[in-house]
């Protein structure tokens, strides 16, 4: 027997469903049970407080970053915010208060969890230990060692839970950043092969969680390299890496590089199914512009205090 449909309330019915799936991209394939999962990441700042001052794109700066991450927070709940590394101001005779601000606005802005770089570590053992001492940030780097005492510079890992969803958060350095590999050793730090000690590490802390993250401040083709040399991560963050690129499927993995200079935000939308797997995923590099992002009041006077009390910027050595 043939069934007949009141073909108007049924043509409504699927005109709506339509809108809701091309509103929200996930709608069609939820589940009950399914997690969704938002990660925000930044890196590379590179000592910046300010806008890039571009022509046709201007965007970035301190202020915007904080008013954007607050946005989200406040519209989805549970938030991951991560950091890869090099906040700190590649010129070494840079007057420090600048990077001290950025760590203490970034400790401010409650990221979860961050990892070194370079430019970090080529200020030496006195200030990175500093960093680690005053930082409301916890700093994961599972491969870096004070060369004197021999003990580890950062966590190897951290285990936060979002949502219900456990997350291991790995951060890992390169050891070479076209200085050479003595140059970490000749500043006073040993630097282990980070596929090596992510090989080891990994399969342990996937006994510990859901999800594996990791923070791979690495060159450009390490960097590509990783996610076929250590399987079982499901998320890497790309610090040091230039550009910035919307999340991708990387050999089983999902890679973030979320831009520098404090220009962009990596926004990562993941979800989660009840056996603790990624089953979809989206992502953006967010552009922080200047016509769309206001900046967050107090950052913004506290900032253009801080430059008034900084002298002009000295001539000195770029680090990276």
């Amino acid at each position: 027997m043939s069934r007949t449909y009141p073909w108007p309330l049924f043509a409504t019915a699927v005109a709506m469903f339509v809108m809701f799936v091309a509103a929200d991209p996930h709608a069609a394939g939820r589940r009950p049970g399914d997690v969704h999962l938002l990660v925000l990441s930044t890196t590379s700042d590179r000592g910046e407080l300010d806008p890039c001052g571009c022509a046709t794109n201007n965007k970035g700066g301190l202020g915007r970053r904080a008013t954007f991450v607050d946005s989200l927070r406040t519209a989805n709940g549970g938030v991951l915010l991560l950091d890869g590394g090099d906040y700190a101001h590649p010129t070494l005779t840079r007057d420090d208060r600048v990077n001290s601000f950025i760590l203490r606005t970034m400790g401010e802005l409650n990221y979860d969890a961050m990892t070194l770089g370079e430019l970090e570590l080529y200020r030496g053992p006195k200030y990175v230990q500093s960093i680690v001492e005053s930082s409301k940030i916890p700093i994961v780097l599972a491969n870096v060692k004070y060369a004197a005492s021999g003990k580890s510079v950062g966590q190897p890992f951290l285990l936060h839970e979002v949502k219900g969803v456990s997350c291991a958060i790995i951060g890992l350095l390169g050891q070479d950043f076209g200085d050479g590999e003595g140059k970490f050793s000749e500043l006073g730090f040993t630097v282990d092969d980070p596929f090596q000690t992510a090989q080891k590490l990994v399969p342990e802390v996937r006994k510990q969680a859901d999800l594996v993250i990791v923070l791979a401040h690495l060159g450009s083709s390490d960097a590509l390299k990783l996610p076929k040399s250590v399987p079982g991560i499901d998320l890497i963050i790309f610090g040091h890496y230039p550009g910035s690129v919307a999340a991708s499927q990387l050999e089983g993995a999902i890679a973030v590089r979320p831009g520098q200079r404090g220009e962009y935000v990596g926004e990562t939308q993941l979800v989660v199914n009840p056996e603790n797997k990624i089953v979809s995923f989206s992502g953006k590099a967010v552009a922080l512009s200047v016509k769309t992002i206001k900046e967050e009041p107090r950052i913004a006077a506290e900032i253009k205090a801080l430059k008034e009390k900084l002298p002009a910027e000295p001539p000195g050595k770029e680090s990276g």
